[in-house]
């Protein structure tokens, strides 16, 4: 009834903001017309205010990257460059293999998780499969966020899904593949602390960090359930914002509030009428974490370290929860290296094995981005819908 009743204030709310003039209070009628010196006095500092919240982010991201790339540095100096050198040389035509195929599977996976995530006209597989390239590689090269590709996939599948239901399925395929990484972590890591033991403090933020990301997850997707942005909508008539927020909020749901009640309507029906595709989708996700750990395998065995499937289960397990932990370093630079060399040297590991692993990860993740960069060069977005999709 709760959730009901934020749904059906939603709804007001996005009506009230559709008046001619915006009001603060919810209704119309209790306010009275403001004079245009004022409104024009207020959409100055509105812009301005905008305006240093965006240079600060940019300031501190620049800072971030520099941080980043420092720790790289640092460790480069540390390790040696001729002894990861070395050890890059070693694996011979190895390398070429371990860059492409891999993480070919995995995006195989991946993309045939996104296209489980779909309800209603499905594009086809390979449309799927190449804009989930592209969208992971303008989340990589952007600064500080790992979701600024998503809107770009459903973008580039609007022609062929529809754009409510393709950006439906990116929010499911995003939350699947959330689940299933912390469904893979958590058996990795049991799995391996059976037979093994790691430091009482690692243990321990283990398993806070992953008792707060599984609770994170979970709320998301009761929210998506229950329908999540008119409650966003909702809450956020009832929290006490500054002036030029409430104004920048009515004009967002003024243009915005209609899609955004039709994108909860594809995301409920689709948990209500598609669970069997939602499992689906998390089982395969899963596999591609596996296929992850397959990897580390394969570089560790042709760098001459071979280890057993578990060890590199747990390392990538760890991985994945280090790289969760800092996603707001921009692309991971420094800290993705910087957390091999933590894992191996707490598995009693080479440390410079650790960073050349990372190192390679990284030069892999580069070629994949490119790649990626050239599908949104050459990616058709244009192509005429037969009929309505909605």
């Amino acid at each position: 009834m709760f959730l009901a009743g934020k749904s059906i204030h939603a709804k007001e709310t996005f009506r009230q903001a559709q008046g001619d003039r915006w009001c603060p209070h919810g209704d119309i009628t209790m306010c009275h017309a403001e004079p245009v010196e004022a409104l024009l006095h207020s959409s100055r500092i509105t812009w301005v205010k905008v305006k240093f919240y965006r240079v600060l982010m940019s300031k501190i991201k620049i800072v971030l990257l520099f941080l980043g790339l420092f720790i790289l540095y640092f460790l480069v100096k540390k390790i040696g460059l001729t002894a990861i050198t070395n050890q890059i040389i070693s694996m011979g035509w190895a390398f070429l293999f371990l860059m492409f195929f891999p993480i070919f599977i995995q995006y195989i996976l991946f993309a045939l998780a996104w296209q489980y995530s779909l309800n209603g006209r499905i594009p086809g597989f390979m449309k799927i499969f190449f804009a989930n390239i592209a969208g992971d590689s303008v989340s990589y090269i952007l600064p500080g966020t790992v979701i600024a590709g998503e809107p770009l996939k459903a973008f580039f599948l609007r022609h062929h899904a529809g754009m409510h239901s393709s950006t439906a399925s990116v929010i499911i395929s995003k939350t699947t593949r959330a689940i299933s990484m912390v469904v893979f972590v958590v058996i990795s890591l049991i799995v391996f602390l059976y037979f093994y033991q790691m430091p009482v403090v690692v243990e321990t933020s283990l398993g806070v960090a992953l008792a707060l990301l599984s609770t994170g997850i979970l709320i998301f997707l009761y929210l998506q359930k229950k329908g999540i942005f008119a409650n966003l909508i909702s809450w956020a008539d009832f929290i006490k914002l500054p002036e030029w927020v409430n104004k920048k909020k009515t004009n967002f749901i003024r243009e915005k509030g209609h899609h955004l009640l039709k994108l909860d309507e594809h995301l409920i029906n689709f948990y209500k009428t598609e669970s069997n595709r939602f499992y689906f989708s998390v089982t395969v996700s899963i596999i591609g974490w596996v296929i992850g750990a397959i990897e580390i395998y394969f570089f560790l065995k042709f760098l001459g370290m071979p280890v057993s499937l578990m060890t590199a289960l747990a390392i990538e397990a760890l991985s994945l929860v280090i790289n969760t932990c800092f996603l707001f370093m921009p692309a991971g630079v420094g800290t993705q290296e910087a957390g091999k060399v933590f894992i191996f040297k707490m598995l009693g590991m080479l440390a410079e094995t650790g960073f050349t692993i990372g190192l390679l990860r990284r030069m892999r993740e580069l070629v994949w981005t490119f790649m990626g960069l050239g599908v949104c060069a050459f990616y058709k977005t244009t192509e005429p819908v037969k009929q309505q999709i909605t």
